[in-house]
């Protein structure tokens, strides 16, 4: 319980920090913002590593694995489940919402050209947070 506790606080604080940075999630020159289609597709099954805006620190790197969030962290061990995510439309834009048994939080997502790079902004925010996906566990730790 603590563990879902922390992640929330985590997940709340990063999002705090990138709003005060000023991110911003407006579409641009090789940026898309992503339908739920796209969504499913580049985020499910997809491990997500991000940190709090990019002072260098560790952050946090979680598995998304078909409704389920699995924290992998730096541990050795098995991904733990911490939360639930869902997939839906609004409005032609994909929202992706995550629950840590209690804060929710929705985003909408946005790629940064054609990599593994994308920008999670608060539904109704012009500002969010980086994010970087893998297809296997990331081999350095989420900075």
């Amino acid at each position: 319980m603590r563990q879902v506790i922390a992640v929330g606080t985590i997940l709340a604080f990063v999002t705090s920090q990138a709003l005060a940075q000023g991110i911003n999630c407006n579409a641009g020159p090789g940026r898309t913002q992503l339908s739920q289609m796209q969504i499913q597709t580049e985020i499910d099954g997809h491990y997500a590593c991000g940190n709090n805006g990019g002072d260098g620190s560790t952050g946090w790197n979680e598995l998304h694995d078909g409704g389920t969030i699995k924290e992998v962290g730096d541990h050795s061990g098995p991904p733990e489940p911490v939360g639930t995510y869902a997939i839906s439309d609004s409005g032609g834009l994909g929202v992706i919402t995550y629950n840590y048994d209690g804060p929710t939080y929705a985003f909408n997502v946005t790629r940064m050209g054609t990599g593994n790079l994308y920008m999670f902004c608060l539904v109704g925010s012009p500002t969010g947070i980086i994010i970087r996906t893998f297809t296997a566990p990331p081999t350095q730790p989420c900075q």
